[in-house]
């Protein structure tokens, strides 16, 4: 996935790490997709963004 979807640590952009999470928990990758999710919630301003990657991260922490 790195090939296409390169590794940003500092990057503070929401879009990324919604996707990067949504990427990685399609490939099952859940605990690295649990802390892009993380990630993705923190820089999250939108409450209904939040709760939806919210439920989503739940989701994924059920698998």
């Amino acid at each position: 996935m790195e090939t296409f979807f390169p590794f940003h640590e500092n990057t503070d952009h929401l879009p990324y790490w919604a996707a990067r999470a949504h990427l990685l928990a399609e490939l099952r990758r859940n605990e690295e997709a649990l802390m892009a999710f993380d990630r993705a919630i923190g820089l999250c301003g939108d409450l209904r963004v939040k709760e939806y990657l919210v439920e989503r991260m739940r989701l994924v922490a059920a698998e």
